[in-house]
Parts: C-alpha cells; sequence; structure tokens
C-alpha cells in the first residue's frame, strides 16, 4: 500500500516553473482593499478605546495579513501529493473536532452560535475541516 502511494505522487509530482503571480496579486490587492475598509470602519472607535491610536486595528489586522499572505506563499511552493497519506486521518481529526464543538464544555458560544472551540487557543473548527476534504476528497 505505501509503496503504491509512494509511485503514484513520484508519477504525479512533476516540477514546473509556473507561478501564479496574477492570482498572488489578486490576493495582495484585495487585503489591502479589505484593509482600507477596516481602517475607514473602526479609526473612531479604536482611537476612543486605545488613546488616540486609530490605527490600532488596521495595524494589528495589516501584521496578521502580511504573515498569512507570506505563509500561504511559501506553501504554495510544498508537493500537495505528500499530504495523500496523512489525508485520511486528517479528516478524522477535523469531524472529531467538529464534534467536541456541540458535545463537550470545550465548545464556545459568541453571539449565539456555538462554532468555537477552545483548546488553549480560540478557533473553528470548521477551518481545519474545509483543508481535511480538500485534500480526502481526490484520494
Amino acid at each position: 500500500m505505501q509503496k503504491n502511494v509512494k509511485e503514484k505522487i513520484r508519477g504525479i509530482s512533476r516540477k514546473t516553473d509556473f507561478y501564479d503571480y496574477n492570482l498572488l496579486a489578486a490576493v495582495i490587492l484585495l487585503t489591502c482593499f479589505g484593509l482600507v475598509m477596516l481602517y475607514s470602519t473602526s479609526a473612531y472607535e479604536a482611537q476612543l478605546q486605545f488613546d488616540g491610536d486609530d490605527m490600532y486595528y488596521f495595524r494589528r489586522q495589516a501584521i496578521i495579513s502580511a504573515v498569512a499572505i507570506l505563509g500561504a506563499a511559501f506553501i504554495s511552493r510544498w508537493d500537495y501529493h505528500a499530504l495523500i497519506p496523512v489525508s485520511g486521518l486528517a479528516y478524522l481529526v477535523a469531524l472529531v473536532l467538529m464534534a467536541m464543538v456541540k458535545w463537550t464544555p470545550f465548545g464556545v458560544e459568541v453571539y449565539g452560535a456555538r462554532r468555537w472551540l477552545k483548546l488553549g487557543i480560540q478557533f473553528q473548527p470548521s477551518e481545519i475541516a474545509k483543508i481535511a476534504v480538500i485534500i480526502y476528497l481526490p484520494v
């Protein structure tokens, strides 16, 4: 079984020099537009709450966005076929995490909806499930 998967990975993965710079530019432009909208809507509140620092929310989100874009650009260079052996496990982990939201005390209700899980950090397991489904379905 393992040998068969490794052969498939070797056969499928071919290095290409193509990188979609148009997609990267679109992501950067949309992120910049979102940051401008964020500043537009939150500057007054930030100025009142953070001693005249109207850029507080903008700066915080800009740092998060920059790290996310750099991380996405780095991850886009990986060969995604290497995820085939762990796709079933990722899918199972995502199902367990989503079940924990509903049936354990770790599930957190925010604004009337129980979608968050608090395990040291608070996150939405549905985001992990999206990635797990994407890598599991083609197998």
